[in-house]
């Protein structure tokens, strides 16, 4: 245990110092949270187009990408405020990174994409919400985790893909 609390900056700061280095990237994070929305708002419209030309239900993956792309909007017009605090970037980043998992878990299960198009969404935002986000560790580890576990739920008890071993009439 000695170790983990000679090394627990690594997970907090004392809370003077929380609050300082929390005004100091403040800067830093405004720009990152408008360029985690720039990235959502660009990969929903791409995204749109490319799927005009897949087979999936197109009416739901328009629905969602189209919620995700006003979500990603709201965000960043809202990151030009001065006011923002930043309790509200972080809530902010968060909301992204589930509008984009949201999205992808019903495109999946309603829209008729592809297996790995959510695995490689998840892989996408762990990247984006460790690097890119300016995110602190802790809060981006909880974020990846629930996102990780939910994954882990949707693909074992809501949309199980069945192996080829599994179907009837294979031998």
């Amino acid at each position: 245990m000695q170790f983990f609390s000679r090394y627990s900056y690594i997970w907090k700061f004392p809370d003077e110092l929380e609050h300082a280095y929390a005004r100091f990237v403040m800067p830093s994070n405004l720009n990152s949270l408008r360029l985690v929305a720039f990235i959502t708002f660009f990969g929903m419209s791409l995204f749109l187009v490319i799927d005009l030309f897949r087979d999936v239900n197109y009416p739901v993956v328009l629905a969602t990408r189209s919620g995700a792309l006003v979500v990603s909007a709201i965000l960043m017009a809202l990151s030009f405020r001065s006011s923002l605090s930043v309790v509200s970037i972080y809530l902010s980043i968060i909301a992204l990174a589930l509008a984009n998992f949201g999205t992808a878990l019903i495109t999946a299960t309603y829209g008729g994409m592809p297996p790995y198009y959510i695995t490689n969404l998840l892989f996408l935002i762990f990247v984006l919400v460790i690097t890119a986000s300016g995110l602190n560790f802790r809060h981006a580890l909880c974020l990846n985790l629930t996102c990780l576990l939910v994954f882990v739920v949707f693909s074992q008890y809501v949309k199980r893909e069945r192996s080829v071993d599994d179907q009837p009439g294979v031998p």
